[in-house]
């Protein structure tokens, strides 16, 4: 079964115009399908399933992602430093992260998120 996915994005573009680039306007739809059904819109929860995993894919950002080769690439972060004896990840955040309603996403948001996982 195919669960149509409708997200309100914050660009849509408009087609290009001769010789000009397309512009990011604000508005508009964007449908994804998925095949299978949901039990989770929480990415905390999306290993439940494959289409939860692809929903929260669509929704949500980490601190890194996975290129298509599978290499590791900035996300909300840049690359980690890591410390000599690779027991410690240093991540900073990139400027100009806000939450849906505008407030700034900073390191606290990062931690509650974490310490809610374990």
């Amino acid at each position: 079964m195919a669960i149509g996915v409708v997200a309100v994005v914050g660009l849509a573009y408009l087609p290009s115009q001769p010789g000009g680039e397309a512009r990011p306007v604000s508005g508009g739809k964007y449908v994804e399908g998925l095949a299978g059904s949901t039990a989770s819109v929480n990415p905390l929860y999306a290993s439940l399933n494959e289409a939860d995993q692809d929903l929260t894919s669509l929704l949500f950002a980490g601190l890194v992602r996975l290129g298509p080769n599978g290499a590791v690439l900035p996300g909300m972060a840049d690359l980690p430093t890591i410390t000599p004896d690779g027991l410690t990840y240093i991540f900073e955040l990139r400027r100009g992260l806000f939450w849906h309603d505008g407030v700034p996403l900073d390191a606290e948001d990062v931690l509650f998120t974490i310490e809610t996982i374990q």
